[in-house]
């Protein structure tokens, strides 16, 4: 059974478009990767520390370094970058 994310008529008209593709080497490591995804799950910052079995300021930190790497601003862009690159849809 694959996860399902819903997403309200309006949220999804906003994911339709990709987010610029940065400029700079955006490579992510493999926790990196693995935080993006979580938030694209709609976790927390506490339930990605428990799950990763981090602390709450190393996820706010892989946040952080996240947004910098992609030239993100905010956390909603942060989540919508997820949902487009990370999460794979159920076929």
């Amino acid at each position: 059974m694959g996860h399902r994310v819903r997403v309200s008529p309006m949220a999804s008209r906003g994911l339709k478009t990709r987010p610029k593709i940065p400029e700079k080497d955006t490579r992510l490591n493999r926790r990196e990767k693995q935080v993006l995804a979580l938030l694209g799950e709609g976790k927390s910052s506490k339930d990605i520390a428990n799950v990763l079995n981090i602390t709450v300021a190393t996820v706010a930190s892989y946040r952080t370094q996240l947004r910098h790497k992609l030239n993100l601003h905010s956390t909603a862009e942060l989540v919508r970058y997820a949902l487009l690159n990370f999460l794979k849809q159920d076929q």
